[in-house]
């Protein structure tokens, strides 16, 4: 059977919303985590200051994007793809945002990831749209079917197509990677951020460099799941980025970056005392990483 292509690809009816065992269950988990007030502030809508007359220059056609504003949830894909998609709360439908496509942990749907992350404030404060999606069983027609999914949103909301930029956790941050790197997809993000992704040094050394692109590779010092593979996985961008070597001191943020990469491409490593199931702190330098690439 062929695969599924980008043009094949549709947006549900969104009279007919996507709920049920999913969104339940993301309530739960996130009532019995008992989310601070700080995390909570988190998932509230930024506004974006945009930069009239400036903005102007690089538009949508009035009418041309039909995509609401605010908080859009249970949107479902002709490749049975949920997500969620948050935009600033004063969304400008003829300006062009850059879009973060978000992934999941292995086994989590779109809501817990989103409370996971926490990067909705930030993200639309600093005027991206930001999609969260569920974890799906991984093949490569899921690759293409993840990889897709930023040109899939851009036919509704008024999206910089050349500023895709994607994140994710665990097996969000395996799907980030390797989006990053197969051949069928490679062409789709601007920079990637993967976090504590499950791709060691052997899976990485079976793959083709891509051409150079700005990677900030996250993972925790305490990860027993995955051990050392976010070093490996900097080490391998890294070289595919045509870097000097040795990377730099560590910065305030405490990343590392490789130095005198092609292009100009940063490469970073940020590597934390935590354990598997933690978030990076670094929410201020994803969304700075993204916006300066």
């Amino acid at each position: 059977m062929a695969r599924k292509t980008a043009a094949s690809w549709k947006i549900a009816d969104p009279s007919q919303p996507l709920r049920g065992i999913a969104g339940a269950l993301a309530l739960s988990l996130l009532a019995a985590c008992g989310e601070d007030d700080a995390h909570e502030a988190d998932l509230v809508l930024g506004t974006y200051t945009y930069p009239y007359p400036a903005a102007l220059s690089s538009s949508c056609s009035a009418g041309e994007k039909p995509g609401e504003t605010g908080r859009i949830d249970d949107y479902l894909t002709a490749a049975r793809l949920a997500f969620n998609l948050r935009t600033p709360a004063n969304y400008h439908a003829e300006f062009r945002h850059p879009l973060i496509v978000v992934f999941a942990p292995g086994g989590h749907d779109r809501g817990e990831s989103e409370a996971l992350v926490h990067l909705t404030r930030a993200a639309t404060e600093a005027g991206f749209l930001i999609a969260y999606v569920d974890d799906h069983p991984l093949s490569l027609t899921a690759f293409d079917d993840f990889a897709a999914l930023p040109r899939l949103i851009a036919r509704r909301w008024c999206v910089d197509e050349d500023r895709y930029y994607l994140t994710g956790h665990s097996n969000g941050g395996l799907v980030t990677n390797a989006v990053a790197f197969m051949e069928s997809t490679r062409d789709v993000p601007a920079a990637i951020a993967p976090s504590a992704g499950g791709i060691g040094a052997d899976d990485f050394a079976a793959q083709t460099c891509p051409a150079p692109i700005s990677v900030m590779v996250m993972h925790g010092a305490r990860d027993t799941l995955f051990p050392g593979y976010g070093k490996a996985a900097a080490v391998w961008w890294a070289a595919c980025n045509r870097c000097d070597g040795q990377p730099s001191a560590p910065r305030e943020d405490g990343c590392i970056a490789y130095t005198g990469c092609a292009e100009d491409i940063e490469t970073l490593y940020c590597e934390a005392d935590t354990s598997h199931t933690a978030w990076p702190a670094l929410n201020e330098s994803i969304i700075q990483f993204f916006a300066d690439n």
